[in-house]
């Protein structure tokens, strides 16, 4: 997992892009969604994911979503930030039994230091 070290000098996430995932579910309706905001071009994405997802899925979803999001960036330093310690687990996990969680890892090559 990230530590510390990587999200700044003095509170501020000191990278070229900085992204923010979450994943939800509504208690009255049920929904769930996914949503990314890029703070480096101010850029909100919410993506509905329907009635069947759990938010362990939406979380993922909103990471890999960000991740193809952001492929075409060259030679920029990239922090994508997830409150999901589970989802991020997932992803950086030695055996992968989910097939939503492999394609994330393969889409990212995410890196946890």
């Amino acid at each position: 997992m990230s530590t510390s070290r990587i999200w700044g000098v003095n509170g501020h996430i000191v990278h070229d892009i900085v992204c923010f995932t979450d994943g939800s579910k509504l208690g009255k309706t049920g929904s769930t969604g996914a949503s990314i905001f890029n703070s480096t071009k101010e850029k909100d994405f919410v993506l509905p994911m329907g009635y069947t997802t759990t938010v362990f899925q939406a979380e993922v979803y909103a990471i890999l979503m960000c991740a193809l999001e952001l492929q075409q960036e060259i030679n920029q330093s990239i922090c994508i930030c997830s409150d999901s310690q589970g989802a991020l687990k997932a992803i950086n996990a030695n055996k992968i039994t989910s097939r939503l969680v492999s394609k994330t890892e393969c889409s990212t090559g995410i890196i946890f230091t």
